[in-house]
């Protein structure tokens, strides 16, 4: 149990292929333009799909902190930095519905799944 005034959101995705056939359904064109620079900064040990499932359960993290519903993750939920330092990694990200709002969310790779998390006053 978590006592402050601090809220913390996150997500956890087993890794699969199945990301590769929805990848155009959550990432916006410029992230798609992005994914090998971010694949070459994970590592070349890490497979695309790690990346991909890394991706998504980011967006889906930014979701649940929006929590208001209404969000393209294509339109809304933008990744537009992520910086790597072994197997974890910070997102610079932001949300855009009525105005922009800055997120940072962690990753980290863990027994073969993803975890994101954000954590920001509440």
């Amino acid at each position: 149990m978590i006592l402050s005034d601090t809220r913390i959101l996150e997500e956890i995705e087993k890794q699969t292929i199945k990301i590769e056939k929805i990848k155009h359904k959550f990432l916006s064109e410029e992230e798609l333009n992005s994914i090998d620079n971010w694949q070459l900064a994970l590592g070349e040990t890490n497979q695309p799909i790690n990346l991909l499932t890394l991706l998504w359960c980011c967006k889906e993290a930014m979701f649940k902190w929006f929590g208001d519903g209404g969000i393209d993750f294509k339109d809304h939920l933008k990744i537009e930095k992520i910086n790597w330092e072994g197997e974890r990694g910070i997102a610079h990200c932001k949300v855009i519905k009525e105005k922009r709002i800055d997120l940072t969310v962690e990753l980290l790779f863990i027994k073969g799944n993803c975890l994101a998390w954000v954590v920001t006053e509440k």
